[in-house]
């Protein structure tokens, strides 16, 4: 977008890159790890979209932008926008803290625990990272909204069957 905007005064940009600042860098972590970032600052290049790629994207978030401000609902993100983290099933044992295996289908951890002896399945509930911990409207959006009320069921269905 702003690689468009910088074209529309007269600028030529030919190639894109995003500074990171990583807020939860350590720099012991650093010295013990190669393959961990040596500093706490990375630039990383960023695909450059042909311009009408550009235009039609931006026309689209002004589009859903307005139906927003003028309509009764937000739109829905998708999986990938909402940093979407899936239900895992751990297949747990009393004598672990960590587990024999993570499914994210909950059949297969089932028969697994089924065949293990004193195993039983934990369930991971998933969670949408960004709506969750960075998005300002969370408290508005009717999507975020129903997924916490069938988070909420979900876990009260655990605990009933627990406690049972």
């Amino acid at each position: 977008m702003l690689r468009l905007l910088a074209i529309h005064n007269g600028y030529e940009v030919d190639s894109l890159e995003v500074c990171v600042i990583l807020r939860d860098w350590q720099s012991s972590q650093a010295l013990r790890d190669q393959n961990y970032p040596p500093i706490p600052v990375l630039r990383l290049p960023v695909p450059v979209w042909p311009i009408e790629d550009t235009r039609r994207y931006l026309e689209e978030r002004v589009r859903l932008h307005q139906e927003a401000a003028y309509g009764d609902t937000l739109p829905e993100c998708s999986m990938e926008e909402r940093w979407e983290k899936p239900t895992a099933y751990a297949v747990m044992k009393p004598s672990r803290k960590t587990a024999v295996r993570v499914f994210y289908n909950q059949q297969e951890a089932e028969e697994l625990a089924a065949k293990t002896d004193g195993a039983y399945v934990q369930v991971r509930p998933g969670e949408a990272i960004r709506c969750a911990r960075y998005c300002a409207v969370a408290k508005f959006c009717d999507q975020y909204q129903r997924e916490l009320a069938a988070r909420r069921s979900v876990v009260t269905e655990l605990e009933e069957a627990q406690a049972a």
